[in-house]
């Protein structure tokens, strides 16, 4: 293993299907391991000139029950060589279902123009929960929370929660 960020050193510790070494990254099940040497080793291939897909995706199992964690799979390209120069490389991208997506009130307020409110409302909803639950969560009444979410709409330029969900996840990379 060249690289882990923070958030999958984290996944790594609590122990609930992954691990994480200098060997590299190791999931608890004999078929997810199964599956993911192949996707590695298809990312692999690719560097040797083999003509597969580049990228893979599974799912991993976790002890917990838990939903599983989504790994994608890729090669490292060729522009980014210096992680690449001894030997090819994969890249895998880790991502917990179950995890909350946090987003920065004051970049939403600033990239967007949105008011406190309006803003806490946007995250509270790109974080999973649906527009009564955020209402709720927030302290005001589902009629307001339709309101505010109007305005959110214009704001950004999308007509549906899922679009404003979709902007956000491309936008602030959660």
């Amino acid at each position: 293993m060249v690289y882990a960020n923070q958030a999958s050193e984290c996944l790594g510790r609590e122990g609930d299907g992954l691990s994480l070494s200098s060997a590299g990254l190791r999931v608890a099940y004999r078929e997810d391991r199964d599956q993911l040497r192949e996707l590695v080793g298809q990312a692999l291939s690719i560097h040797a000139g083999n003509d597969l897909s580049s990228d893979g995706l599974m799912q991993a199992r976790r002890l917990s029950g838990k939903r599983p964690y989504l790994l994608l799979v890729s090669p490292m390209s060729n522009r980014h060589a210096t992680l690449a120069t001894l030997r090819p490389a994969a890249s895998i991208l880790i991502t917990d279902p179950d995890t909350r997506i946090q987003v920065s009130l004051q970049q939403l307020r600033r990239a967007f123009g949105l008011t406190e409110v309006e803003a806490q409302l946007t995250a509270t909803l790109v974080a999973g929960d649906d527009l009564q639950c955020a209402a709720r969560r927030l302290g005001i009444q589902y009629t307001t929370a339709r309101a505010r979410l109007a305005q959110i709409f214009l704001k950004t330029n999308t007509h549906r929660q899922s679009d404003l969900v979709h902007l956000f996840s491309v936008s602030f990379g959660v």
